[in-house]
């Protein structure tokens, strides 16, 4: 994947805008811890036009299971400058929160800040946890929503 990416490819985080990977051994690095965490991996065929590209994948993290897409951008080199990965449904992103960022953290930044990453993803999960079982009740889910003009 490496050679794929240019020198100073940026990837931003699908859990925080304030997260990016930046440099091509940062975003290889990121890509690894993926496929760390990422068990029966699947990916669909990618679309690709001169600029932009993206492929979806689905997979698990620790049980849950999940559905990505990546959004590439091309430079005039054709190298991927730029990576933007979105993660569905919440259980899954929260899976992914628990998994991933105490691994890149213990990387980054050492096993302090790794374990508070951790306690930040088991919060995240306590909180997501009971809005997916909410979610049915709360947002309609079969037929059409109703039109404002017919109130």
């Amino acid at each position: 994947m490496g050679e794929l990416l240019a020198p100073d490819v940026v990837c931003r985080s699908p859990f925080a805008s304030t997260v990016r990977f930046e440099g091509r051994d940062e975003v290889v690095a990121l890509h690894r811890d993926v496929f760390a965490i990422l068990e029966d991996r699947d990916s669909g065929e990618p679309l690709v036009n001169e600029s932009t590209g993206s492929f979806n994948f689905s997979g698990r993290v620790r049980g849950t299971p999940v559905d990505g897409m990546i959004l590439a951008t091309f430079d005039e080199r054709g190298q991927i400058s730029e990576l933007k990965i979105f993660i569905r449904p919440l259980l899954a992103l929260s899976a992914m929160f628990r998994a991933l960022p105490p691994r890149v953290s213990r990387r980054r930044g050492g096993p302090v800040k790794a374990r508070l990453t951790a306690m930040g993803g088991w919060l995240f999960a306590l909180i997501a946890r009971p809005i997916e079982k909410l979610a049915p009740f709360l947002i309609p889910h079969s037929g059409a929503l109703p039109n404002r003009d017919e109130s």
